[in-house]
């Protein structure tokens, strides 16, 4: 059984948008733009701004090479964190931190 983004994005009504999970740069924030703009799930263009609700996501695979993607909730802020500078605007993540869909599914959101 997979467990994608697809079976949750019409269910939150928050614009979900993709994020790198390498571009951890603390515990707790995540590189999200350069740019005032980035395309959400659905292409969909999604003006950033301070404080903005989103979902990020990334998909991936379990050893199997089952899909289990990777999201997490979390608020925009401007990137005050004197690392990678070129990067305007990050991903502050809540508390539940960072899941995988399967997990989300079983105890949820």
């Amino acid at each position: 059984m997979s467990f994608t983004v697809d079976q949750i994005v019409h269910k939150i009504d928050k614009p979900f948008l993709y994020v790198d999970y390498n571009e951890l740069i603390e515990e707790d924030i995540i590189m999200l733009s350069k740019i005032d703009i980035k395309n959400d799930y659905f292409g969909v263009p999604v003006s950033l701004c301070e404080g903005l609700e989103v979902v990020g996501f990334q998909k991936d695979e379990d050893i199997n090479g089952t899909r289990d993607d990777i999201i997490v909730e979390g608020v925009c802020i401007l990137n005050k964190t004197g690392y990678f500078n070129h990067v305007k605007w990050v991903l502050k993540i809540d508390d539940k931190g960072i899941r995988y869909m399967s997990d989300f599914l079983e105890k949820g959101w």
